[in-house]
């Protein structure tokens, strides 16, 4: 997701590459020309395209006056109105979404075409208006957004006693009978007692 520092020429060379991507065979790739724009516009703004520019961009796209990098990029450098202030929140909202994923295993595991729609699935509920802005941003459904998106789950910190019943190896794994129990994220072992977040 690009940041608000994110420069003309970088999301030209962002968009080119999207085109090729896996993400882009996934979202588009056998689509009339019609149905990209019309798409994108609904990516882009949350809404349909109008008629008018939806066969004035399909046509630029068949006879190649517009790749579908230039057209996202002409659509988002157009937009104006509540489609200007779509765009503004969903850059705001993905650069929140970014800095969401701040831990090592949520790096690790935010990847992939899953992933991806997890995201798309989010970003798609912020509009042209401040209150879904908000809502999209707030720290619970943030840290929910995240959660969905990579399968981790944030935690506070936990410490637990070992018994004889559930016996913590420095390989991080209890075994407690028929149930093996697999701790990630284990900060230290002293002692009889294993703190991991």
């Amino acid at each position: 997701m690009p940041s608000t520092t994110t420069t003309q020429a970088q999301l030209a060379a962002i968009a080119a590459g999207f085109s090729g991507s896996t993400e882009y065979a996934t979202l588009y790739a056998g689509q009339s020309n019609t149905q990209i724009v019309n798409n994108l516009h609904l990516n882009l703004f949350g809404r349909a395209a109008e008629p008018a520019g939806l066969t004035h961009w399909a046509g630029r796209l068949t006879a190649g006056s517009e790749t579908f990098a230039s057209l996202a990029l002409q659509l988002t450098y157009s937009a104006q109105g509540t489609d200007a202030a779509a765009i503004a929140n969903k850059v705001s909202a993905a650069n929140a979404f970014t800095a969401e994923i701040n831990t090592v295993l949520e790096k690790a595991f935010y990847h992939g075409t899953v992933s991806a729609a997890s995201a798309r699935g989010w970003l798609a509920t912020v509009t042209d208006s401040v209150a879904s802005l908000a809502t999209a941003t707030s720290a619970s459904t943030l840290a929910a957004a995240v959660a969905a998106a990579t399968g981790f789950h944030t935690q506070a910190a936990a410490v637990f006693d070992a018994t004889s019943a559930h016996v913590f190896t420095t390989d991080g794994v209890t075994d407690v009978g028929a149930n093996d129990i697999t701790l990630v994220g284990i900060d230290t072992i002293a002692g009889n007692h294993l703190t991991f977040a």
